[in-house]
Protein backbone atom coordinates (compact mmCIF):
# COMPACT_ATOMS: atom_id res chain seq x y z
CA UNK A 1 0.00 0.00 0.00
CA UNK A 2 1.32 3.81 -1.07
CA UNK A 3 -0.17 6.15 1.51
CA UNK A 4 -1.12 9.64 0.59
CA UNK A 5 0.49 11.40 3.18
CA UNK A 6 2.89 9.79 5.86
CA UNK A 7 3.88 12.21 8.92
CA UNK A 8 7.01 11.02 11.28
CA UNK A 9 6.08 12.60 14.49
CA UNK A 10 3.01 13.02 16.37
CA UNK A 11 3.40 15.77 18.74
CA UNK A 12 1.32 19.12 18.48
CA UNK A 13 2.54 19.89 14.92
CA UNK A 14 2.07 16.07 13.25
CA UNK A 15 -1.03 15.89 14.81
CA UNK A 16 -2.65 18.76 13.04
CA UNK A 17 -1.18 17.95 10.13
CA UNK A 18 -2.63 14.29 10.29
CA UNK A 19 -5.66 15.15 11.12
CA UNK A 20 -6.15 17.90 8.49
CA UNK A 21 -5.24 15.60 5.70
CA UNK A 22 -7.22 12.96 6.79
CA UNK A 23 -9.34 15.38 6.76
CA UNK A 24 -9.61 15.99 3.30
CA UNK A 25 -9.70 12.52 2.73
CA UNK A 26 -6.41 11.02 2.48
CA UNK A 27 -5.54 8.21 3.73
CA UNK A 28 -2.90 9.56 5.96
CA UNK A 29 -0.15 7.10 8.55
CA UNK A 30 0.85 8.97 11.39
CA UNK A 31 4.30 7.42 12.80
CA UNK A 32 5.62 7.98 16.33
CA UNK A 33 9.01 6.51 18.25
CA UNK A 34 6.66 6.89 21.90
CA UNK A 35 4.21 4.27 22.42
CA UNK A 36 1.64 6.89 22.80
CA UNK A 37 0.82 10.56 20.59
CA UNK A 38 1.23 14.00 21.94
CA UNK A 39 5.01 14.81 21.69
CA UNK A 40 7.20 15.95 25.01
CA UNK A 41 4.21 18.33 25.36
CA UNK A 42 0.88 16.59 25.83
CA UNK A 43 2.32 13.30 26.30
CA UNK A 44 2.48 11.34 29.75
CA UNK A 45 0.69 12.58 32.97
CA UNK A 46 -0.52 15.92 32.91
CA UNK A 47 -1.22 16.29 28.89
CA UNK A 48 -3.86 16.73 26.80
CA UNK A 49 -6.66 13.88 26.64
CA UNK A 50 -6.83 11.47 24.05
CA UNK A 51 -4.88 13.56 21.16
CA UNK A 52 -6.38 10.72 18.85
CA UNK A 53 -9.90 11.59 19.37
CA UNK A 54 -9.85 14.26 16.34
CA UNK A 55 -8.21 11.99 14.09
CA UNK A 56 -10.29 10.87 11.15
CA UNK A 57 -10.82 7.01 10.44
CA UNK A 58 -9.05 7.23 7.23
CA UNK A 59 -6.19 8.28 9.45
CA UNK A 60 -3.98 5.12 11.45
CA UNK A 61 -1.39 5.31 14.27
CA UNK A 62 1.22 3.37 14.65
CA UNK A 63 3.33 4.04 17.94
CA UNK A 64 6.50 2.44 18.82
CA UNK A 65 7.92 2.65 15.55
CA UNK A 66 11.12 4.10 14.43
CA UNK A 67 12.19 5.40 11.21
CA UNK A 68 16.14 4.43 10.92
CA UNK A 69 16.26 4.88 6.99
CA UNK A 70 15.05 6.55 3.65
CA UNK A 71 14.82 7.96 0.18
CA UNK A 72 12.52 9.47 -2.00
CA UNK A 73 9.35 7.73 -1.88
CA UNK A 74 9.92 4.97 1.19
CA UNK A 75 10.73 4.86 4.97
CA UNK A 76 11.80 1.84 6.61
CA UNK A 77 10.49 1.40 9.52
CA UNK A 78 11.24 -0.76 12.63
CA UNK A 79 8.68 -1.86 15.56
CA UNK A 80 8.39 -4.47 17.74
CA UNK A 81 11.67 -6.21 15.89
CA UNK A 82 9.98 -6.23 12.60
CA UNK A 83 11.42 -3.62 9.81
CA UNK A 84 8.70 -2.62 6.86
CA UNK A 85 9.13 -0.19 4.09
CA UNK A 86 6.37 2.41 4.06
CA UNK A 87 6.04 4.27 0.92
CA UNK A 88 4.21 7.77 0.04
CA UNK A 89 3.32 10.55 -2.43
CA UNK A 90 4.06 13.09 -0.08
CA UNK A 91 5.46 13.21 3.46
CA UNK A 92 5.31 15.81 6.67
CA UNK A 93 8.22 15.78 8.54
CA UNK A 94 6.94 16.59 12.15
CA UNK A 95 10.12 15.32 14.27
CA UNK A 96 10.41 17.80 16.87
CA UNK A 97 13.66 18.72 19.10
CA UNK A 98 15.53 17.78 21.57
CA UNK A 99 17.52 19.33 24.85
CA UNK A 100 20.46 20.83 24.14
CA UNK A 101 23.41 20.13 26.91
CA UNK A 102 26.32 22.36 27.24
CA UNK A 103 29.43 20.18 29.03
CA UNK A 104 30.55 21.74 32.20
CA UNK A 105 32.92 19.69 34.97
CA UNK A 106 29.91 17.46 36.57
CA UNK A 107 27.61 17.51 33.99
CA UNK A 108 27.51 13.38 33.52
CA UNK A 109 27.41 12.73 37.35
CA UNK A 110 24.12 10.74 38.60
CA UNK A 111 21.64 12.62 39.80
CA UNK A 112 22.10 15.74 36.84
CA UNK A 113 19.80 15.66 33.17
CA UNK A 114 18.05 18.06 31.17
CA UNK A 115 15.53 19.97 32.53
CA UNK A 116 12.87 18.52 30.38
CA UNK A 117 14.37 15.33 30.73
CA UNK A 118 14.06 15.74 34.59
CA UNK A 119 10.08 16.35 34.08
CA UNK A 120 9.78 13.17 31.34
CA UNK A 121 11.58 10.72 34.37
CA UNK A 122 9.28 12.26 36.97
CA UNK A 123 6.18 12.03 34.98
CA UNK A 124 7.68 8.39 34.52
CA UNK A 125 7.74 7.62 37.78
CA UNK A 126 10.89 9.06 39.25
CA UNK A 127 9.77 10.27 42.81
CA UNK A 128 10.41 13.87 43.27
CA UNK A 129 7.84 15.01 46.04
CA UNK A 130 10.44 16.61 48.88
CA UNK A 131 13.38 16.41 46.65
CA UNK A 132 15.66 19.69 46.34
CA UNK A 133 15.92 20.18 43.17
CA UNK A 134 18.35 22.82 40.82
CA UNK A 135 17.04 23.74 37.36
CA UNK A 136 19.48 25.86 35.31
CA UNK A 137 19.74 26.57 31.51
CA UNK A 138 17.67 28.76 29.24
CA UNK A 139 13.70 29.41 27.39
CA UNK A 140 10.64 29.49 29.27
CA UNK A 141 10.97 25.51 29.67
CA UNK A 142 12.63 26.02 33.00
CA UNK A 143 9.71 28.18 34.34
CA UNK A 144 7.50 25.76 33.56
CA UNK A 145 9.17 22.69 34.66
CA UNK A 146 9.93 24.19 37.79
CA UNK A 147 6.01 25.03 38.45
CA UNK A 148 5.37 21.71 37.11
CA UNK A 149 7.74 19.90 39.74
CA UNK A 150 6.81 22.33 42.47
CA UNK A 151 3.41 21.49 42.21
CA UNK A 152 4.31 17.54 42.34
CA UNK A 153 6.02 18.32 46.04
CA UNK A 154 9.45 18.91 45.03
CA UNK A 155 11.64 21.78 46.57
CA UNK A 156 13.08 24.13 43.92
CA UNK A 157 15.85 25.31 45.36
CA UNK A 158 17.18 27.57 42.26
CA UNK A 159 16.18 28.26 38.95
CA UNK A 160 19.16 30.01 36.94
CA UNK A 161 18.43 31.53 33.38
CA UNK A 162 21.59 32.17 31.96
CA UNK A 163 20.08 34.91 30.17
CA UNK A 164 19.35 38.41 31.68
CA UNK A 165 16.33 40.20 32.51
CA UNK A 166 17.31 42.95 30.77
CA UNK A 167 17.50 41.06 27.23
CA UNK A 168 14.46 39.25 28.55
CA UNK A 169 12.11 42.07 28.98
CA UNK A 170 11.50 42.50 25.11
CA UNK A 171 9.69 38.96 25.11
CA UNK A 172 8.00 39.78 28.00
CA UNK A 173 6.55 42.45 26.82
CA UNK A 174 5.64 40.93 23.32
CA UNK A 175 4.14 37.66 25.67
CA UNK A 176 1.46 40.24 27.47
CA UNK A 177 0.01 41.23 23.74
CA UNK A 178 -1.40 37.72 23.68
CA UNK A 179 -3.31 36.96 27.00
CA UNK A 180 -3.53 33.51 27.04
CA UNK A 181 0.19 32.83 27.18
CA UNK A 182 0.80 35.88 29.73
CA UNK A 183 -1.83 34.41 32.10
CA UNK A 184 0.00 31.09 31.87
CA UNK A 185 3.52 32.82 32.75
CA UNK A 186 2.16 34.46 35.43
CA UNK A 187 0.36 31.25 37.22
CA UNK A 188 3.58 29.18 36.98
CA UNK A 189 6.05 32.21 38.45
CA UNK A 190 2.97 32.20 40.86
CA UNK A 191 3.64 29.22 42.14
CA UNK A 192 7.56 29.10 42.55
CA UNK A 193 8.84 29.57 45.53
CA UNK A 194 9.91 33.72 46.43
CA UNK A 195 13.52 34.25 45.56
CA UNK A 196 14.45 31.24 43.86
CA UNK A 197 14.45 32.91 40.25
CA UNK A 198 17.65 34.04 39.38
CA UNK A 199 18.67 35.86 36.20
CA UNK A 200 21.49 36.43 34.59
CA UNK A 201 23.07 32.99 36.23
CA UNK A 202 24.22 29.94 35.14
CA UNK A 203 25.48 26.59 36.82
CA UNK A 204 29.54 26.50 36.71
CA UNK A 205 30.23 23.12 37.92
CA UNK A 206 28.53 20.27 40.06
CA UNK A 207 29.92 17.79 42.63
CA UNK A 208 29.29 14.79 44.58
CA UNK A 209 28.97 14.97 48.16
CA UNK A 210 27.46 13.04 51.22
CA UNK A 211 24.57 14.97 51.17
CA UNK A 212 23.81 14.56 47.09
CA UNK A 213 25.20 17.33 45.01
CA UNK A 214 27.20 20.41 45.44
CA UNK A 215 26.46 23.34 42.86
CA UNK A 216 28.08 26.15 41.68
CA UNK A 217 26.48 28.77 40.41
CA UNK A 218 28.01 32.14 38.57
CA UNK A 219 26.17 34.97 38.23
CA UNK A 220 28.47 37.72 36.53
CA UNK A 221 31.17 38.32 39.22
CA UNK A 222 29.77 36.62 42.13
CA UNK A 223 28.50 33.08 42.79
CA UNK A 224 27.14 30.84 45.30
CA UNK A 225 26.73 27.31 46.36
CA UNK A 226 23.59 25.17 46.21
CA UNK A 227 22.68 21.77 47.45
CA UNK A 228 20.20 19.38 45.83
CA UNK A 229 19.09 16.28 45.19
CA UNK A 230 18.72 16.49 41.34
CA UNK A 231 19.97 19.47 39.17
CA UNK A 232 17.84 19.76 35.75
CA UNK A 233 20.11 21.58 33.33
CA UNK A 234 19.04 22.26 29.73
CA UNK A 235 19.83 25.11 27.75
CA UNK A 236 16.71 25.20 25.10
CA UNK A 237 15.73 22.86 22.01
CA UNK A 238 17.40 21.60 19.20
CA UNK A 239 15.55 20.67 16.13
CA UNK A 240 16.00 17.21 14.94
CA UNK A 241 16.78 17.32 11.73
CA UNK A 242 18.52 13.82 10.79
CA UNK A 243 15.45 13.03 8.95
CA UNK A 244 15.53 15.57 6.50
CA UNK A 245 19.10 15.64 6.05
CA UNK A 246 18.81 11.87 5.06
CA UNK A 247 16.09 12.69 2.63
CA UNK A 248 18.56 15.83 1.02
CA UNK A 249 16.43 18.37 2.27
CA UNK A 250 18.59 21.81 2.82
CA UNK A 251 19.13 23.19 6.03
CA UNK A 252 20.40 26.26 7.40
CA UNK A 253 21.99 27.35 11.72
CA UNK A 254 23.74 26.40 13.96
CA UNK A 255 22.88 24.16 14.80
CA UNK A 256 20.76 23.40 11.86
CA UNK A 257 17.25 24.20 10.97
CA UNK A 258 15.02 22.61 8.12
CA UNK A 259 14.79 25.36 5.35
CA UNK A 260 10.92 25.84 4.12
CA UNK A 261 9.11 28.45 1.71
CA UNK A 262 5.32 29.36 2.91
CA UNK A 263 3.94 26.31 2.21
CA UNK A 264 6.54 24.41 4.75
CA UNK A 265 7.67 22.45 1.67
CA UNK A 266 11.23 21.61 1.61
CA UNK A 267 13.65 21.83 -0.83
CA UNK A 268 12.77 18.01 -1.90
CA UNK A 269 9.75 17.84 -3.67
CA UNK A 270 6.65 16.72 -1.96
CA UNK A 271 8.48 16.51 1.13
CA UNK A 272 7.20 19.02 3.73
CA UNK A 273 8.47 20.33 7.91
CA UNK A 274 6.58 21.67 10.82
CA UNK A 275 6.83 22.80 14.10
CA UNK A 276 10.34 22.64 16.42
CA UNK A 277 12.41 20.89 13.12
CA UNK A 278 12.20 24.14 11.01
CA UNK A 279 13.21 26.41 14.05
CA UNK A 280 11.76 26.07 17.86
CA UNK A 281 8.62 28.26 18.22
CA UNK A 282 5.81 26.15 20.44
CA UNK A 283 3.03 24.51 20.16
CA UNK A 284 0.68 26.71 18.56
CA UNK A 285 3.60 27.33 15.64
CA UNK A 286 4.07 23.59 15.47
CA UNK A 287 0.15 23.23 15.26
CA UNK A 288 -0.21 25.90 12.62
CA UNK A 289 2.61 24.74 10.88
CA UNK A 290 0.56 21.30 10.23
CA UNK A 291 -2.30 22.93 9.10
CA UNK A 292 -0.49 24.95 6.41
CA UNK A 293 1.03 21.67 4.86
CA UNK A 294 -1.72 19.88 5.34
CA UNK A 295 -3.29 22.82 3.36
CA UNK A 296 -0.80 22.78 0.85
CA UNK A 297 -1.04 19.33 -0.09
CA UNK A 298 -4.90 19.68 -0.16
CA UNK A 299 -4.82 22.54 -2.53
CA UNK A 300 -6.57 24.53 -0.37
CA UNK A 301 -6.46 28.34 0.59
CA UNK A 302 -3.45 29.30 2.94
CA UNK A 303 -3.52 33.06 3.54
CA UNK A 304 -5.81 32.97 6.91
CA UNK A 305 -3.55 30.00 7.88
CA UNK A 306 0.06 31.50 6.58
CA UNK A 307 -1.00 34.90 8.18
CA UNK A 308 -1.54 33.05 11.67
CA UNK A 309 1.71 31.40 10.93
CA UNK A 310 3.65 34.81 10.98
CA UNK A 311 2.14 36.01 14.16
CA UNK A 312 3.26 32.73 16.18
CA UNK A 313 7.02 32.66 14.66
CA UNK A 314 7.68 36.44 15.37
CA UNK A 315 6.86 35.87 18.95
CA UNK A 316 9.18 32.64 18.93
CA UNK A 317 11.71 34.92 16.94
CA UNK A 318 11.65 37.56 20.01
CA UNK A 319 11.60 34.45 22.51
CA UNK A 320 14.60 32.83 20.93
CA UNK A 321 16.38 36.40 20.57
CA UNK A 322 16.02 36.90 24.49
CA UNK A 323 16.86 33.40 25.22
CA UNK A 324 20.91 33.03 23.14
CA UNK A 325 23.11 31.67 24.72
CA UNK A 326 25.34 34.14 26.02
CA UNK A 327 29.21 33.37 25.65
CA UNK A 328 30.12 33.00 29.53
CA UNK A 329 28.54 29.44 28.38
CA UNK A 330 31.16 28.26 25.84
CA UNK A 331 33.70 28.76 28.92
CA UNK A 332 32.63 26.05 31.18
CA UNK A 333 34.58 23.00 30.35
CA UNK A 334 37.47 22.34 31.39
CA UNK A 335 40.22 20.78 29.08
CA UNK A 336 38.84 17.32 31.32
CA UNK A 337 35.25 17.76 30.94
CA UNK A 338 33.44 15.14 28.71
CA UNK A 339 32.40 16.33 25.48
CA UNK A 340 31.14 13.08 23.84
CA UNK A 341 29.83 10.74 26.60
CA UNK A 342 29.21 7.74 24.03
CA UNK A 343 33.08 7.74 23.38
CA UNK A 344 34.72 9.50 25.95
CA UNK A 345 36.05 12.41 24.30
CA UNK A 346 37.41 15.45 26.52
CA UNK A 347 37.00 18.90 25.62
CA UNK A 348 41.24 19.76 25.35
CA UNK A 349 40.94 17.04 22.74
CA UNK A 350 38.44 19.01 20.38
CA UNK A 351 40.05 22.30 20.60
CA UNK A 352 42.19 21.69 17.47
CA UNK A 353 39.97 21.16 15.23
CA UNK A 354 37.15 23.75 13.32
CA UNK A 355 34.98 21.09 11.77
CA UNK A 356 33.19 17.93 12.52
CA UNK A 357 35.10 15.82 10.21
CA UNK A 358 38.12 15.83 11.72
CA UNK A 359 37.28 16.06 14.96
CA UNK A 360 35.45 12.93 14.16
CA UNK A 361 38.35 11.08 12.62
CA UNK A 362 40.87 12.01 15.12
CA UNK A 363 39.21 11.73 18.60
CA UNK A 364 35.85 9.42 17.36
CA UNK A 365 33.85 12.24 18.81
CA UNK A 366 30.25 11.36 17.74
CA UNK A 367 30.34 7.90 16.65
CA UNK A 368 28.57 6.37 19.50
CA UNK A 369 25.41 5.03 19.98
CA UNK A 370 24.03 8.86 20.05
CA UNK A 371 25.43 8.99 16.93
CA UNK A 372 26.62 12.81 17.58
CA UNK A 373 22.72 13.61 18.79
CA UNK A 374 24.38 15.29 22.02
CA UNK A 375 28.12 16.20 21.59
CA UNK A 376 27.08 17.21 17.84
CA UNK A 377 24.81 20.09 18.90
CA UNK A 378 27.49 21.10 21.69
CA UNK A 379 29.72 21.25 19.61
CA UNK A 380 27.72 23.23 16.94
CA UNK A 381 26.44 25.82 20.00
CA UNK A 382 30.00 26.12 21.36
CA UNK A 383 32.12 25.68 18.77
CA UNK A 384 29.72 26.81 15.46
CA UNK A 385 30.22 22.85 13.92
CA UNK A 386 28.62 20.18 14.03
CA UNK A 387 27.53 16.77 12.10
CA UNK A 388 27.10 18.03 8.38
CA UNK A 389 25.50 14.63 6.95
CA UNK A 390 23.31 11.86 7.75
CA UNK A 391 23.71 7.86 7.04
CA UNK A 392 21.67 5.16 7.73
CA UNK A 393 20.59 3.60 10.09
CA UNK A 394 19.49 7.22 11.78
CA UNK A 395 19.42 5.07 15.21
CA UNK A 396 21.34 1.55 16.05
CA UNK A 397 19.05 -1.12 15.09
CA UNK A 398 19.89 -5.16 14.99
CA UNK A 399 22.15 -5.77 12.19
CA UNK A 400 19.87 -8.61 10.18
CA UNK A 401 17.52 -5.18 9.38
CA UNK A 402 20.59 -3.86 7.62
CA UNK A 403 20.97 -6.33 5.62
CA UNK A 404 17.45 -6.33 4.25
CA UNK A 405 16.27 -4.50 0.54
CA UNK A 406 14.79 -1.47 0.98
CA UNK A 407 12.85 0.31 -1.51
CA UNK A 408 15.53 1.91 -3.43
CA UNK A 409 17.09 -1.23 -4.08
CA UNK A 410 14.30 -3.04 -5.66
Amino acid sequence: MTWDVAVVGAGPGGLAAARECARGGMNTLLLDEADQPGGQIWRAKGGKANPLATLPANAEFRPSTTVFDAGPGWLRTLCGGTSEDVRWRHLILATGARELFLPFPGWTLPGVMGAGGLQAMAKGGLPVAGKRILLAGTGPLLLAVAAWLAAEGAEVVRVCEQAPLSRVMPWLAAIALHPAKASQGLAMARDLPPGVLRFGAHVASVEMVATGLKASIRRGHRSETVQADYAGVGYGLVPNTELATLLGCTTIGAPPRVVVDDRQATSVPEVFAVGEAVGIGGHECAEVEGEVAAAAILGEPLAALQRRRSRERRLADTMNRAFALGPALGQLPSDRTTVCRCEDVPWGSLSEFDNWREAKLQTRCGMGPCQGRICGAALWALRGFGPDQAKPPLVPVPAEHLAEPTEGDR
